[in-house]
């Protein structure tokens, strides 16, 4: 009962907030802020379709704003993944690359748009019109731009260090200095095990398997 009653409260207080965008809106249509606030507080909602309405109006009101573009482009991933229907990438690797001239020196853009070209490699060749070992590529240069403008994020070089297991072969002596390099960044026990993990995977998969046993060994379990 006592759930049931709090379940009820926060449906009827983000059913009064959704009430009080839709208001400000409805007086103010062209205001690009309350527009892309709105997006996010739906997306929190879990309404993924109504968030990227709203951003798409907040992009078209205020066409130079980055991190709508890079909102838009993660809703549509979000979207991708979930539904399992890929026909949009095209367009979210568009509005990456668009966050990306907009704001040059953000790392959080050029982190996305790289983890997108790996998870969408398929559609990423197609539309870019390269190879899928260019698409990597393409990948592997946006991450270490990124980790370039941001040296101390462990989750960008984490994700670099990743970026190289999509080559084949793998790359065995580059992979391992990555994570290598990830684990310096490490801040927790739980990062630091992530990269002795991975490390002692790239070990496995080309068969150096008493570097691989180094390794786990490190990993607090």
């Amino acid at each position: 009962i006592w759930r049931d009653r709090l379940a009820q409260r926060i449906r009827m207080r983000l059913d009064r907030v959704r009430k009080l965008y839709l208001a400000f809106i409805e007086k103010h249509p062209n205001h690009a802020r309350a527009r892309a606030a709105y997006g996010s507080f739906l997306a929190h909602l879990d309404d993924q379709q109504g968030a990227l309405r709203e951003l798409k109006a907040s992009a078209k009101l205020a066409p130079f704003n980055a991190a709508v573009q890079n909102n838009i482009a993660t809703h549509l991933g979000t979207l991708a993944v979930e539904s399992g229907r890929h026909a949009r990438v095209g367009e979210l690797l568009e509005a990456y690359q668009k966050s990306i001239r907009l704001a040059p020196r953000a790392p959080l853009y050029r982190h996305n748009y790289a983890i997108a070209l790996s998870l969408f490699q398929t559609e990423a060749a197609a539309h870019l019109k390269l190879t899928p070992r260019e698409v990597t590529e393409e990948a592997l240069k946006q991450i270490t731009e990124a980790l370039r403008l941001d040296p101390n994020n462990f989750e960008i070089a984490a994700d670099l260090a990743e970026t190289h297991h999509h080559f084949k072969p793998l790359p065995r002596k580059k992979t391992l200095a990555a994570w290598q390099h990830a684990a310096t960044l490490a801040t927790t026990d739980d990062e630091r095990g992530w990269a002795e993990l991975q490390m002692a995977i790239v070990n496995i998969e080309t068969n150096h398997f008493q570097a691989a046993k180094q390794h786990l060994e490190k990993v607090n379990v």
